[in-house]
């Protein structure tokens, strides 16, 4: 038997983070999609508290990939496509802060990232709006700035409101000593 993608062990090991990440696709998909209150521009939703913990577990590539999907399914599902390019950016961007070796999730680098992720949320919007409104209102380059404020404070809250849902969660989890118990064979 040929031994091309390393040991077993390897292998087992790339599968159960392979499989961790499913669930966390899975997990931001869901509460991005079912828990989610209409705004200008789209929706706030819970969502990025499972993206912060995504990162706070797994390595960032995989945590990457699982909220740039799970965040992108919701969009698509839910009729906001051309979001889709922006979210995959956005999501992607909020794991890269996080730190997945310590032995807690709420270790002071997590903290601090889940701060800049709530920042970088409302921001990646910001922008995606503008140019979105600037490609389907090119008469009206000057005022699409402003525009694309409106729905800037609802994406603010949405930031808010994850990363204090991550910071409690990641406190909780913590309690229980939840990542040695369960993610110590993840790697």
């Amino acid at each position: 038997m040929s031994d091309r993608g390393g040991g077993m062990a390897a292998r087992g090991l790339r599968l159960r983070r392979l499989v961790l990440c499913a669930v966390m696709t899975t997990v931001i998909f869901l509460l991005t999609f079912l828990i989610k209150i209409p705004a200008v521009l789209g929706y706030v939703h819970v969502g990025d508290a499972a993206v912060c913990l995504a990162a706070a577990i797994l390595p960032t590539p995989y945590a990457a990939a699982a909220a740039a999907l799970g965040a992108a399914l919701s969009d698509l599902a839910g009729g906001f496509a051309p979001y889709i390019p922006a979210t995959v950016l956005i999501k992607a961007a909020m794991t890269l802060l996080f730190c997945r070796k310590s032995e807690r999730m709420l270790c002071r680098r997590n903290l601090l990232a889940a701060l800049v992720a709530a920042l970088i949320t409302p921001v990646g919007y910001y922008l995606a709006d503008a140019g979105w409104l600037a490609l389907n209102n090119a008469d009206a380059a000057g005022s699409v700035w402003l525009a694309a404020l409106a729905p800037l404070p609802f994406n603010c809250i949405q930031g808010a409101v994850s990363c204090l849902l991550f910071l409690g969660a990641a406190f909780l989890l913590d309690r229980f000593d939840f990542k040695a118990r369960v993610f110590h064979h993840i790697g």
